[in-house]
């Protein structure tokens, strides 16, 4: 990867962050949130005596949100980097919190 193309993609993971907390701010006032957004790149190649024989690339990319409010908090992971995608994942983690145990610290 460039390095033009991995700010590129710092860029676009940065945007969907900002997004992501700003409609979580609208959303569930007074939760903390954190996020944590990948998207990993992987490449390789497989040589047989000096030739070409495989080549493959993969692509992981997922955000993990985790929310506290009251002392409790929860976790959630979705793959992908959209918006509606962390949406989801931020409404199931919402609904577990009331049943979730709250921790003294």
């Amino acid at each position: 990867m460039t390095p033009a193309v991995a700010a590129l993609e710092a860029d676009k993971l940065q945007a969907l962050g900002e997004q992501s907390l700003d409609w979580i701010r609208r959303e569930a006032p007074g939760v903390d949130a954190e996020l944590y957004a990948s998207r990993v790149v992987d490449r390789g190649l497989e040589l047989r005596e000096g030739r070409l024989e495989t080549l493959h690339e993969s692509v992981e990319e997922g955000v993990g949100v985790r929310l506290i409010r009251d002392g409790r908090a929860g976790f959630a992971f979705c793959v992908g980097l959209e918006l509606s995608q962390v949406q989801t994942a931020v409404r199931r983690v919402l609904e577990q919190l009331p049943f979730l145990p709250a921790a003294p610290h």
